[in-house]
């Protein structure tokens, strides 16, 4: 009978309300607020190294495409810049007056043709002419990408891009 006496007892006390005080609150924000302010810089280079990564990913995409449609059909595939010489508006790959893929344009990056190159030309062998393209991004880093004329690409850091 002892214990059921100081059980209800128990259960008479007020209850406890949990939750945080103003100060744990404002706290919490400024330790918030300061992480954020360190983080977010970084996160801007995560993103022109994605935009980078989408640009490059491209261009060695269509190369592929193209030099494979090459080979199936025995024909001369050509990857032009969807409009005039400049590559950041997109890519055709086309074989004769047949468009066989095209691709959007470039946000966030600049891709250029070293040299005079109005389109790569694979043959029916799948070769081309060797060819540098360098692809710079709006924060002013930038990508040397090297096509071989066995249609390997090569790419490294090219520091030649401004901001």
């Amino acid at each position: 009978m002892y214990q059921f006496q100081r059980s209800c007892r128990a259960s008479r006390r007020a209850p406890v309300i949990g939750g945080f005080t103003l100060i744990e609150l404002l706290v919490t924000l400024a330790i918030a607020a300061i992480l954020l302010t360190l983080g977010v810089p970084s996160f801007r280079y995560v993103m022109e190294d994605s935009r980078m990564d989408k640009g490059q990913s491209s261009l060695v995409d269509a190369i592929q495409f193209a030099q494979s449609e090459a080979v199936k059909r025995n024909a001369v595939v050509v990857i032009a810049p969807s409009a005039g010489t400049d590559w950041t508006t997109g890519l055709s790959v086309t074989v004769g007056a047949e468009q066989l893929r095209s691709l959007g344009s470039l946000s966030g990056v600049t891709l250029s043709c070293v040299g005079d190159c109005a389109g790569l030309s694979f043959s029916g062998a799948g070769t081309t002419t060797a060819q540098t393209f360098h692809l710079c991004s709006n924060g002013g880093s930038g990508r040397q990408m090297t096509l071989y004329a066995t249609g390997k690409v090569k790419s490294g850091s090219w520091s030649g891009c401004s901001a």
